[in-house]
């Protein structure tokens, strides 16, 4: 009897399968570690990515991230979201790569400026190129930890709460930290143009 066939016959999901992604994954299911893994990294990199402006280093911290993570399931108490807890590790070994030294290049951060469903002229193309290789320039201009506040809270519109906790900082620095590279921001902007 084939397991889909058994499945319609007695109405119940085979053994196990009926538990959340996450309580198999710490039963060591690695199906169920693979599924928390396409559920996640696309974000984790991304995040990443615009806090170091490197999307090979992303990468590379976004798998230590779920190595660290898979290896320490049983660890996990569950205070926030897998999703933040995951970051947290990840933001944790972004920290710890640059203490180190290693490839970080000055924070850039890559913004979907032109959006919309109509296709952007060459001239929208040339502007946003432009606009986001400003903001490179600016946010290689401030340090880590301002940088890291700026791309959660303002670029990826992350919620305070989320910020810090990924940050492993209090709400009130994240705030601060966000508000000033903001100024920064807007400041370089205003004194250097968009070009």
């Amino acid at each position: 009897m084939s397991v889909s066939l058994a499945i319609a016959q007695s109405d119940q999901p085979p053994k196990g399968l009926d538990k959340p992604p996450l309580l198999r994954a710490r039963d060591g299911d690695l199906g169920a570690q693979a599924e928390l893994y396409r559920e996640h990294a696309a974000t984790l990199t991304r995040r990443l990515a615009h806090a170091c402006g490197d999307d090979d280093l992303a990468r590379d911290i976004a798998q230590d991230a779920f190595i660290t993570a898979f290896g320490r399931l049983d660890r996990f108490a569950e205070r926030a979201s897998f999703s933040t807890w995951l970051h947290g590790i990840a933001f944790n070994h972004l920290r710890d790569r640059r203490k180190r030294g290693a490839r970080e290049r000055a924070g850039k951060a890559r913004l979907a400026l032109v959006e919309g469903s109509q296709a952007p002229t060459p001239e929208q193309r040339v502007s946003s190129r432009q606009a986001i290789a400003r903001l490179d320039q600016v946010l290689a201009t401030l340090g880590p930890k301002l940088r890291d506040a700026f791309v959660l809270r303002v670029v990826e519109q992350l919620s305070l709460e989320e910020s810090a906790e990924i940050l492993g900082a209090r709400v009130a620095t994240v705030s601060y930290r966000a508000r000033k590279a903001e100024a920064l921001v807007r400041a370089a902007f205003e004194d250097g143009g968009e070009g």
